[in-house]
């Protein structure tokens, strides 16, 4: 089976987070070091697609507060590694775990939940990948 035809198959709809709207322009999850792959993404996927703006995670701030976890937790463990690689945070990691906007767990949570009504409102045809042209390197 190829890709395409896994998620076909698996696939209920494709959540992102990416872009910031209304505008969506020059946001990193859509050109970062690669600018075209989530046009392409989009153009190619055949199952509906939600964007979850970076907006929505950028005022949820959480991390520190996993330090009180257990070692062995798998959240733990995920944030360790995040602070202590994520680009904008190594610098300021001291084998602690660090607050940092909820990007891509708002996201998951929407993926999770389902949440239209609940924490967000839906918005139909929208535009958040700008054509290649208007694209500025970061």
């Amino acid at each position: 089976m190829t890709g395409k035809e896994l998620v076909e198959k698996k696939v209920k709809q494709f959540v992102i987070m990416g872009g910031q709207f209304p505008e969506g322009k020059n946001e990193w999850n859509f050109n970062g070091n690669m600018p075209g792959v989530t046009k392409r993404v989009i153009e190619n996927i055949t199952v509906p697609i939600v964007f979850s703006g970076y907006e929505l995670g950028e005022k949820i701030k959480t991390g520190e507060v996993f330090n009180k976890l257990d070692k062995n937790d798998p959240l733990y463990i995920g944030f360790m590694h995040f602070s202590a690689n994520a680009s904008w945070l190594k610098d300021n990691f001291k084998g602690q775990i660090l607050t940092n906007a909820t990007y891509d767990q708002t996201a998951v949570l929407y993926a999770v939940k389902n949440g239209v009504g609940l924490y967000w409102d839906k918005v139909d045809d929208g535009i958040c990948v700008p054509d290649e042209s208007e694209i500025i390197p970061i």
